[in-house]
């Protein structure tokens, strides 16, 4: 069976399945309270996220956040359905836009 795999940038319409993504993986990977720290982090320090589809459903999420002038990238908030954890490889952005065009 060929299954259809995407990584897209992230949409706030996509909030509610990502909240979920946090709330499947609590308590064994995340604590209770960072599912506000991810809704915190998904309003207002959002820089690069992607989501993670597969066959059109929401399985995976994560992004970058920048420091040191941008010259410095950091994963930020990396997360996986449990059902898909070990049948999909870590969500690997390989292309990302050059930042020194961005200001």
């Amino acid at each position: 069976m060929n299954h259809s795999i995407t990584i897209r940038e992230y949409e706030p319409t996509d909030k509610d399945a990502v909240i979920n993504l946090i709330r499947l993986n609590i308590p064994k990977y995340f604590a209770p309270t960072e599912e506000t720290d991810l809704n915190y982090y998904l309003d207002h320090e959002r820089e690069l996220y992607y989501v993670l589809l597969f066959d059109g459903q929401i399985v995976g999420c994560g992004g970058i956040n920048f420091e040191d002038n941008k010259t410095t990238g950091k994963i930020s908030w990396d997360i996986l359905h449990p059902q898909y954890q070990g049948k999909i490889s870590r969500l690997t952005v390989t292309k990302i836009p050059n930042r020194k065009d961005k200001k």
